[in-house]
């Protein structure tokens, strides 16, 4: 296999917290399914952007339920690509963009590059 340098992938799907296997593990599952045919050696450091599309009722809270925070997305994301080897580790993750916004098809579009040195700020 060979290294890409960029992954972009946009995973159709209704976008799930982690926490709650019976939901959880489909979306993993589809997550998966759509990096079938990416043939790349695993990242060992990276830059990750995750940007939730969600339907509008889904989008922010309501009442006292609360709904999809960024956080608890990106969970269930992160851990299906450790699972397929995309990443070493998802502690490899040296930089992390998280969005979301409203949509009428739901998913989330993954792009992960490489890190290298000139991506960090600090010295």
């Amino acid at each position: 296999m060979t290294q890409k340098e960029d992954v972009d992938i946009f995973v159709e799907g209704r976008p799930v917290t982690f926490g709650n296997a019976s939901t959880e593990k489909p979306w993993k599952d589809n997550i998966k399914n759509s990096f079938t045919n990416v043939e790349l050696e695993p990242f060992e450091r990276s830059k990750v952007s995750l940007d939730f599309a969600l339907l509008p009722e889904r989008f922010m809270k309501r009442g006292k339920q609360k709904l999809n925070d960024l956080d608890n997305l990106s969970k269930p994301v992160l851990d299906a690509l450790v699972e397929i080897n995309i990443f070493l580790d998802d502690s490899g993750i040296l930089d992390l963009t998280l969005k979301k916004r409203k949509s009428n098809n739901e998913g989330v579009r993954i792009r992960i590059s490489k890190f290298s040195e000139n991506d960090s700020i600090l010295s």
